[in-house]
């Protein structure tokens, strides 16, 4: 067994999420996904855990984890089965390094989010402030999925940036000032 290679990128990683990137029109708005497309895409996990149904014949849940020791990036990719195929359910992942954005997490002001707003789209969002230090996706049972991304300021606070269906910001927490937002 062979020390676990971290190399999963931050391009990889976000392509698992459907319909996010402007490349992937090939699978937009579908969650399927079974761990051998993962692992296409990412590479070979570090460990894996599937939860198996009383009757069941595949796996109920199959999580898949990349982590190295030392490193502080992590993924998490979550599938669940419930007898029409493997779908992603969960991915999770953070401080993955971008082929081709900025990562100022840790040095990033409020200023740089002067022109990020309501309705801003994720593409617009990675080329002004770069990558986030962490994602999270969840999809429900329904269509519906959840999409947030954290930054770090370098007051070490955090930005949170929730994205709604139709991919453009829905909501943005942490910009508010501390010592400006009490005054009328």
């Amino acid at each position: 067994e062979r020390e676990f290679q971290f190399q999963v990128t931050y391009e990889k990683a976000i392509s698992l999420i459907p319909g996010l990137s402007e490349e992937d029109q090939g699978r937009t708005s579908s969650t399927y996904l079974s761990p051998q497309d993962v692992v296409a895409v990412l590479g070979k996990a570090s460990s894996g855990e599937e939860t198996y149904q009383e009757g069941g014949v595949g796996p109920f849940m199959t999580q898949l984890e990349y982590q190295s020791e030392g490193s502080p990036s992590s993924v998490t990719v979550l599938l669940t089965n419930i007898g029409v195929g493997d779908r992603l359910s969960s991915l999770d992942f953070e401080n993955l390094n971008s082929e081709r954005l900025a990562n100022k997490n840790g040095s990033l002001n409020r200023e740089d989010f002067a022109n990020i707003k309501i309705g801003t789209s994720y593409s617009d969002l990675v080329n002004t402030v770069g990558i986030p230090s962490s994602v999270s996706w969840s999809s429900m049972l329904g269509s519906e999925s959840f999409l947030t991304f954290y930054y770090k300021l370098s007051d070490s606070r955090s930005v949170i940036i929730r994205f709604g269906s139709n991919r453009t910001i829905s909501e943005i927490k942490g910009l508010e000032d501390p010592a400006t937002s009490t005054s009328p």
